[in-house]
């Protein structure tokens, strides 16, 4: 079907059964259809069933009518062969009998899609014995139709009546008699009734309305022989009458007291339509057949332009301009709306950029030449061979034309060409791909490495950093002159303050990909990606910019609104135009996709959230029911509905339990969310949809989850109380024990006193000496250990370079010149001096251990002090090829004392040398407003992490000497200077970053 996308439900994707009997939609926007097999509830993607297995109201699952009437969305079920029945959805859309009409005087018919009352005709007429055949009969009779729940027109054998429930009259209409039906419906408050000579006859309130005849265009259809010929080919749905013909639907209308009909649809794919429902504003028709289940048609508001050509990429389009009438020019030929008209070049030129001077030239180019052309193109002129791809093409404001190939940027003013920029050199080989003019002699030049603003007056070319590595498609302006980039992969942004705001994505991160801009005149933006169309108001971007973080409202359009496919072009001059006749049209990779933003119907967003389940632990509960959970709480899973028969991906629901976590999550594209894990407790489970800029719909669901037993408050109050008591039985039994025996001892104790008192002082003072001898021994000892430990640990690794230094002055001695062997003894000299320094910092130290020392503190140069310490090992880092870098500023001075300093700078660099060949030593400085860190870095074999957490909890022991026991002795000697240890434990870097702290207050 032409210019239709259609979608079948049926009993392989949806429907119990394929046969719909009745449809109606309810006020919160579920479609609701009566089947052979139950009841069927539809939101747009999922379907609930009502039937006697679920519903204990329904007492056979065969119906034939569903209707909702009155504001109570009280839904109307007549079972076949049985009486009708009221039935009314809960507010969590559970079916319950209503008894305020079941079984009420009712008569219906599913072609009409109406109901009627007749209890007060039935009491005043029929008693009266005048009609009461008539209405006794009014149930079985087909030949009824309604133009309201309280008026209706009933044909009996070939007398025609008016029915009026308000008035409680009916009326016999006199000069229909004898006159054959061929056709009997309403449209809105008249009734027609088509005789057998095809002559209408209209009724208003039971009288006729001589003035209201038909259109020629309906009389034309009448006379055709089997066009309509059965009073089942008028369907009807609350607003709305049709007319089936021919595998068409006609929808009847009164215009200008004339009966016309307008074709909604032709070349329907199934013939066996039962109901019919049209949503007018959004041009879709659900159509309910008795075989195949639902179809809905949705008319497109989107065209397509293409070539009927066997070309394989003729229809792939980017640049495009309008010419006259409609006609759009392509670089693969001219397309128009009648495929009859369109010219397909046979030589296609390039497609990347065209241009229509504001002289009606057409400026474009071909096999690398530049080319000038007329409207007509009857005349062409070569104007310059530029050696590759035309990228883009514009003209300013002073009729200047500028034009960029792959690596050049070039403007034409009058017959002088001015190359602006020359080569890619400048753009340090990244390819053209968008020119944007802003105006006051700013040009923006966009490639795929980046966004670039050239200066045309002062000839200056400057690339925006914040867009460094951007693939730049699309430069547009805004009628507010603000300024838009779209880029590949990477979004879209506005320019603002001098800055480049980057605009959030959508949530399936379609929006990476932006190619075109457009703007219409109701403020809104029309966005082409290589994933399909957005629309989005443009003040919610400017919010964006302007700091705001409200999520952004995208509106998603995809190819079954009618285009072919979801892929857009970009990076062409120009991508999107507008046409004369204001339609947006849009290259894609199969054709031109053009339509009017202002029809465009977008489905709206606007119906509530419910709850369709809730089960806890597999156990379904009751939606409505205040859920308290009894222990043990294993699962709940929750499922949602919304109704929403527009593009799923414009629903988003997501769901925040603000008790577990403020954040949003979205839910499943099923719409089910399943709880585990919860502890004890109160809990609001918050469900949202986002129905535009800032609005939200909310669903609330409260719950609690019960304590077990051993977990309540109460249970814990008695097992306190139960505990202090113990606790105080206990105590007072002890009490009365000990003050019995406490009498006792006390008596024994006071005779002894006196022969104990002096044995007990001589023995405090034995145990005083001895426990002076403990410590001072204990201290002594501590000492020779950790000296013994030290001098083993960092004497081994100066003395084990200067036997590799004299094993090669040994082995090498005859071999070497004179010129290398001086600095050989040069560097033997200066290491033998170094390690007599290191011995003389080693005393210092011990002497530091002994209770009572003085910390001598003096200000140094950090540097220097750095320095004399990197010539110890300087024959030791050549030996490891290793490169030692003071980093340290030289006017960074601290007040300590230097030898300690020095023996806790030359362990560190010790180790770091040690673990580390072929690399890099480093010695920084850090300042900061409180702090200075000495850093040692290396990027040798990284400590593990188990010895770097030991070690900055001083948690290691003895047996630990091979792997940090010098750390040990830091960290003691730092706490008499004041310092601090810290390692970087992050695996960001390869290597060890290792740093002594000192806070400046005690420097």
């Amino acid at each position: 079907m032409k210019d239709f996308s259609i979608t079948n439900y049926n009993s392989d994707n949806l429907l119990p059964q394929n046969s719909i009997k009745s449809m109606t939609f309810d006020k919160n926007g579920f479609l609701w259809m009566a089947t052979e097999m139950g009841i069927v509830r539809f939101d747009g993607r999922y379907a609930k069933y009502y039937n006697t297995d679920n519903t204990s109201a329904l007492h056979t699952n065969r119906c034939d009518l569903v209707k909702t009437t009155g504001a109570a969305c009280k839904l109307i079920i007549e079972p076949e062969f049985g009486s009708h029945i009221l039935l009314t959805p809960t507010h969590d859309y559970q079916l319950a009998y209503d008894s305020s009409l079941s079984g009420d005087t009712l008569q219906s018919n599913l072609w009409n899609n109406q109901l009627f009352h007749f209890k007060r005709l039935y009491k005043q007429q029929a008693h009266a014995g005048k009609y009461q055949a008539l209405l006794n009969d009014l149930d079985k009779n087909k030949q009824i139709v309604t133009v309201n729940e309280k008026q209706a027109y009933v044909k009996k054998g070939s007398e025609l009546y008016f029915m009026d429930e308000n008035t409680g009259q009916i009326q016999r209409l006199a000069h229909m008699n004898n006159l054959r039906c061929r056709l009997m419906f309403s449209v809105d408050s008249l009734f027609f009734y088509i005789d057998e000579a095809n002559k209408v006859h209209a009724f208003k309130n039971g009288l006729l309305q001589p003035n209201i005849v038909a259109s020629q265009k309906l009389n034309q259809l009448l006379q055709q022989p089997g066009a309509i010929d059965k009073t089942e080919f008028v369907l009807r749905d609350s607003r709305h009458t049709f007319l089936q013909g021919k595998g068409s639907i006609m929808m009847l209308v009164v215009e200008n007291n004339q009966l016309h009909y307008h074709t909604i649809v032709s070349n329907i794919p199934n013939k066996d339509i039962s109901c019919i429902i049209y949503n007018e504003p959004g041009k879709i028709l659900y159509l309910g057949t008795t075989t195949n289940g639902l179809y809905i048609l949705k008319k497109h508001d989107f065209k397509v332009l293409t070539f009927d050509n066997t070309r394989a990429d003729i229809n792939c389009l980017y640049a495009q301009v309008e010419l006259d009438n409609g006609k759009i020019l392509t670089s693969s030929g001219i397309l128009t709306n009648d495929k009859k008209n369109n010219r397909a070049f046979s030589k296609p030129f390039d497609n990347y950029a065209i241009l229509k001077a504001h002289d009606g030239w057409l400026w474009y180019s071909s096999n690398h030449w530049l080319m000038r052309s007329d409207p007509t193109f009857q005349i062409n002129t070569r104007v310059k061979n530029i050696g590759e791809l035309l990228t883009g093409i514009l003209e300013t404001d002073k009729k200047e034309i500028i034009y960029s190939t792959l690596s050049q940027v070039i403007m034409l003013s009058g017959n002088e060409e001015i190359v602006l920029v020359a080569h890619s050199g400048l753009l340090k080989g990244a390819v053209i791909s968008a020119l944007g003019y802003l105006g006051k002699n700013i040009i923006w030049i966009g490639t795929n490495k980046g966004l670039y603003r050239y200066n045309i007056t002062n000839r200056t070319l400057m690339k925006e950093n914040e867009l460094s590595n951007a693939n730049v498609r699309m430069i547009y302006t805004a009628r507010d002159s603000s300024i838009w980039i779209g880029t590949y992969h990477d979004g879209f942004y506005k320019y603002h303050k001098q800055h480049f705001i980057r605009m959030p994505q959508d949530a399936q991160n379609r929006l990476s990909g932006v190619h075109t801009f457009m703007e219409d005149k109701k403020g809104y933006f029309w966005i082409a990606t290589n994933k399909g169309l957005f629309t989005v108001n443009k003040k919610e971007l400017d919010n964006v910019s302007n700091g705001q973080k409200d999520a952004v409202f995208y509106y998603y359009i995809d190819k079954s609104s009618g285009f072919r496919t979801n892929e857009f072009n970009g990076g062409c001059t120009p991508c999107g135009i507008v046409t004369e006749n204001r339609l947006f049209s849009l290259p894609s990779m199969d054709g031109l996709v053009q339509f009017n933003p202002d029809s465009v119907y977008l489905a709206p967003i606007d119906k509530p959230v419910f709850v369709d389940y809730i089960t806890v632990n597999s156990k379904p509960v009751q939606p409505d029911t205040i859920l308290r959970i009894a222990p043990p709480f294993q699962q709940m899973a929750i499922g949602f509905s919304s109704p929403y028969f527009g593009n799923p991906a414009n629903l988003h629901l997501e769901y925040s339990i603000p008790e577990v976590d403020k954040q949003w999550y979205r839910l499943a594209d099923d719409h089910t969310l399943v709880l585990t894990g919860l502890a004890k407790g109160a809990y609001t489970l918050l469900v949202r949809k986002q129905v535009n800029y800032r609005q939200y719909i909310y669903k609330t669901i409260h719950f609690t989850i019960i304590p077990r037993w051993h977990e309540t408050t109460l249970f814990r109050l008695l097992a306190v109380f139960l505990g202090i008591g113990l606790l105080v039985t206990y105590f007072l039994t002890r009490y009365d024990r000990q003050r019995k025996r406490s009498i006792y001892l006390e008596q024994k104790v006071f005779e002894r006193t006196h022969e104990l008192s002096l044995t007990v002082k001589e023995l405090e003072r034995s145990n005083e000496s001895l426990n002076i001898t403990k410590q001072n021994l204990s201290e002594s000892n501590r000492v020779k250990e950790k000296m013994l430990s030290i001098i083993l640990h960092d004497l081994r690794s100066p003395l084990k370079f200067l036997h590799m230094l004299a094993t090669r002055l040994e082995q090498d001695h005859s071999t070497i010149t004179p010129e290398e062997h001086s600095p050989l003894l040069s560097q033997f000299r200066q290491a033998t001096s170094d390690l007599y320094v290191f011995i003389q910092d080693f005393l210092v130290w011990t002497n530091s251990q002994k209770q009572g020392v003085m910390i001598k503190k003096e200000t140094i140069v950090l540097r220097e002090t750095v320095n004399d310490i990197l010539s110890l090992y300087k024959v030791g880092s050549q030996i490891k090829n290793n490169i030692i870098t003071n980093n340290v500023p030289e006017h960074i001075r601290i007040t300590t004392d230097v030898n300690i300093l020095k023996l806790i700078i030359r362990n560190l660099i010790d180790n770091a040398n040690k673990y580390c060949t072929n690399g890099k030593i480093m010695i920084d400085v850090l300042e900061t407003g409180t702090h200075l860190s000495l850093t040692i870095s290396d990027t040798g074999r990284k400590m593990e992490r188990s010895l770097m957490e030991k070690i900055l909890n001083n948690a290691y022991t003895q047996t630990d000497i091979s792997h940090g026991f010098g750390f040990k002795v830091i960290n003691e000697l730092l706490v008499k200077i004041d310092g601090r240890l810290q390692i970087d434990l992050t695996d960001a870097e390869p290597g060890n970053r290792i740093s002594i702290l000192f806070k400046k207050e005690s420097l």
